[in-house]
């Protein structure tokens, strides 16, 4: 050994070989670290698993084969099961724009209704019948027949227009002006300027005290 290195002596014949091995360096410095958070690569894929067993057959429908349509079809024609098989179809004569919409629908001919009692107020569709029902009960406003015990408002005392005069404005009209009496025997409870005719024919007017 020399120095820092190996020295190797060797032969071969007549011919000498020599090798100098020097000593490992000195440890190179610390790499830095890999970075974090960064996923590797995707591993290849599993193998395919087994196949899962068949489901249960579905429950037969109860008629087969296609559904026979009309012999003729017009244009937007509506067809419609013809019997009760549900396999034939039938021409219903119908187009789809003769069907009225559920907005606004335009009727025309004589539709119909059920009927609803007059007394009900809502959205249902009234009939005439539910308003004949409604307005027979009604009085005409020309010459009105009433019956029963038919009302009117009181008007006041004094009133001379063609409002109607009830038995409460006949009564005060008669206990507001004065009486007309006739006979031989002087009016019970007289008011002030009440007239009485005596037998005599004789004009008398009560002044609150005596007849004059």
């Amino acid at each position: 050994m020399r120095g820092h290195g190996m020295v190797h002596t060797s032969s071969r014949g007549d011919v000498a070989f020599t090798t100098v091995l020097g000593l490992p360096g000195p440890q190179g410095p610390q790499g830095p670290p890999g970075v974090s958070n960064v996923p590797g690569p995707q591993g290849p894929q599993g193998p395919q698993g087994p196949q899962g067993p068949q489901g249960i057959q579905g429950v037969p429908g109860s008629s087969t084969g296609d559904v026979t349509g009309p012999a003729g079809a017009n244009a937007d024609r509506i067809a419609v099961f013809n019997g009760t098989t549900g396999k034939v179809l039938k021409d219903s004569n119908r187009l789809v724009s003769e069907l009225a919409p559920l907005n606004s629908p335009a009727l025309t001919g004589n539709p119909t209704s059920p009927h609803v009692s007059y007394a009900n107020n809502n959205t249902q569709i009234a009939t005439t019948s539910c308003v004949y029902s409604a307005v027979s009960g009604l009085a005409a406003l020309n010459s009105p027949a009433f019956f029963g015990t038919p009302t009117a408002p009181t008007v006041a005392t004094g009133t001379q227009t063609s409002q109607i005069a009830t038995t409460a404005f006949v009564m005060a009209c008669v206990l507001a002006y004065p009486r007309l009496a006739v006979g031989s025997t002087a009016p019970s409870s007289p008011k002030v300027d009440d007239v009485w005719i005596d037998r005599k024919k004789q004009i008398r007017i009560w002044d609150g005290e005596t007849w004059l």
